[in-house]
């Protein structure tokens, strides 16, 4: 399990470095819009254009709580009956409140690829195309529910 933890970590790495989804925008005449971000270019986007909170509360929850959670995940599968088996296992329950965050997180970064100038109305045409970043992503968290359903077994033993 403390490996499938470190895989997880590995897994994270990639999800928020490479581009998580490229939207295609195809609006009559004009040239056609390709945007494609990762959570690192959507977070820098956020902070250099003026909503610096949500900077920090995008990668607070995809990269910051992701990483402590994976991290946390291997060190309580390592220890055992101890004083830092009680404070890992506390940290599990902090860690787990937050554990849809990072789905919210990817809610807001595919909110935030609609370019402004776009308009609703009118002849046009948009593609999504899902890339590596959305796939290592949804392994992330596929990986870290199993260990975190395994954890909460071993917790609840003690």
């Amino acid at each position: 399990i403390m490996t499938a933890g470190a895989h997880s970590l590995l897994l994270l790495c990639p999800a928020i470095l490479c581009p998580m989804l490229e939207i295609n925008y195809i609006y009559g005449e004009s040239a056609p819009l390709h945007v494609s971000k990762s959570v690192i270019d959507t977070t820098l986007s956020l902070y250099k254009s003026g909503p610096i909170f949500l900077a920090f509360i995008l990668i607070l929850c995809s990269a910051i709580i992701p990483a402590l959670k994976s991290i946390e995940l291997c060190f309580i599968n390592l220890r055992d009956k101890n004083k830092a088996f009680k404070y890992y296992a506390q940290l599990c329950k902090l860690l787990g409140k937050w554990s849809m965050a990072d789905v919210f997180v990817v809610a807001i970064l595919i909110s935030y690829f609609v370019p402004t100038g776009i308009k609703s109305k009118g002849n046009g045409y948009a593609e999504s195309i899902l890339k590596p970043g959305f796939y290592f992503f949804l392994a992330y968290c596929i990986i870290t529910i199993i260990i975190n359903q395994y954890s909460w077994r071993k917790i609840k033993k003690h």
